[in-house]
């Protein structure tokens, strides 16, 4: 036993050393994995272990939900959705303090809930709201992008998210479930955003110049765009909640509703529709392609007995659960400034997850931490992936103005998890509810 956490060891090693190289973190997981498991029981039980589980990732059902999610964003994006929510927020919200900066977080909030993908939420809110903020409103560049940046990460926390996904697959929770914990979740850390941004507002007024109000009227009929995306939503989400049909299929509802959508919008064409097809067949390609190579090099530490031994180790200590819960959102935070999101948790899952429900933590409110620690490496620099999305819209912004105007938006994050680790019912009580 010994001798095999010591191989472990030395994997991780070599795996840390692979990404500081410039190796892709998937081709690293996937060599450190095959050779590690050649090491640990040979090359002929290795090269089936393999191929199993390269037959198991691409055929997994559970994985089937992931891609009618993304071709439903696809369908709802194309069909210029994203435009009318953004108008109707801002004549709901404009007139606060940095009105703008929070209409534009609580349109990404609800595109979110049909896109399930952080940068894409990002880039389609880069498009519609910086012109608006900046051009026409007098809002301070930076400003803007911060919180253009800070709001695309809920694509990947408000269902149907791709983050929670991936997290019931490499765990075995339940995707229902982790669905109704990342709304609480979702509507939590979206309002705590928005407080920021109003404090950042408050402070600096020349940030923000007052918009002028709407009429009540001007109210209620910014709501007609968006009324087909609002029933969209809630017959999915709602339909899985209440159990009236499995994640999957409400995936395929969703997706076809998703057509409809683009049909009715008039932007129906068939060169679209390959586009929506193509562009959603890479993803998961990719994406099936990363979840392979991270099962695999799961795989090799599970032969290595590293995570049960830890996880075992925490069990017979005296350690506070939530200073390992510390610990791990650190290590999430060092890891989030050097690698994307999903690699990040991808990477770290197999280690994490045992120890963190052995210490008697809610797998299913372990999984909402999780998500949130991805959206806090989506914003923190050098590698942030939202951040780079923001730079490459506006290459005149100078990319410190970026960085230096989001990071205040990862208090928010602390904030959420602060709420969530002293109220957990935030983020179980949907999943208990309907459960």
């Amino acid at each position: 036993m010994a001798s095999s956490i010591i191989t472990g060891i030395i994997g991780i090693i070599v795996l840390i050393v692979l990404i500081l190289l410039g190796f892709h973190v998937t081709i690293s997981m996937f060599l450190v994995g095959v050779f590690g498991i050649i090491v640990m029981v040979g090359k002929g039980a290795a090269i089936g272990l393999v191929r199993s589980v390269f037959f198991n990732s691409a055929c997994n059902y559970t994985v089937t939900v992931m891609p009618l999610f993304m071709l439903m964003g696809q369908f709802i994006f194309h069909a210029g959705v994203s435009a009318q929510l953004y108008k109707a927020c801002h004549t709901w919200l404009g007139r606060l303090p940095g009105g703008l900066a929070v209409s534009t977080i609580a349109a990404c909030g609800a595109f979110a809930a049909i896109c399930g993908a952080s940068s894409a939420t990002c880039a389609t809110f880069g498009t519609v709201a910086l012109p608006e903020m900046t051009k026409k409103y007098g809002y301070d560049p930076g400003y803007s992008c911060g919180s253009i940046v800070a709001g695309g990460t809920l694509g990947i926390l408000i269902p149907p998210s791709t983050a929670f996904i991936w997290y019931g697959v490499l765990t075995g929770q339940s995707i229902s479930k982790l669905f109704a914990a990342g709304f609480g979740a979702g509507i939590l850390l979206m309002l705590c955003y928005m407080v920021v941004a109003v404090v950042m507002a408050k402070m600096h007024p020349e940030w923000a110049p007052t918009v002028s109000g709407t009429t009540w009227r001007e109210k209620l009929v910014s709501l007609i765009g968006v009324i087909l995306v609002l029933v969209i939503f809630l017959v999915v989400i709602g339909g899985i909640f209440l159990g009236i049909f499995t994640p999957n299929e409400g995936g395929a509802i969703g997706a076809f509703s998703g057509l409809l959508c683009l049909i009715f919008s008039g932007n129906f064409t068939f060169k679209t529709l390959l586009k929506c097809l193509r562009s959603t067949i890479e993803a998961v390609g990719m994406l099936i392609l990363i979840l392979t190579c991270s099962s695999i090099f799961g795989s090799f530490l599970a032969m290595t007995r590293i995570p049960s031994t830890l996880a075992a180790f925490v069990q017979t200590q005296s350690v506070s659960p939530y200073l390992l819960l510390l610990l791990i959102i650190g290590v999430y935070l060092v890891l989030g400034m050097i690698m994307d999101a999903l690699s990040m948790v991808l990477l770290t899952i197999p280690i994490f997850y045992p120890i963190m429900t052995a210490a008697g933590f809610d797998p299913i409110w372990y999984g909402v931490i999780t998500v949130i620690c991805m959206e806090m490496g989506q914003i923190t620099p050098p590698v942030g992936m939202n951040l780079f999305i923001m730079r490459g819209m506006a290459p005149e912004i100078p990319m410190s103005s970026i960085v230096s105007k989001s990071l205040p938006f990862v208090c928010a994050i602390f904030g959420a998890i602060l709420i969530l680790v002293l109220f957990p019912g935030v983020a179980t009580f949907l999943p208990g509810l309907f459960y």
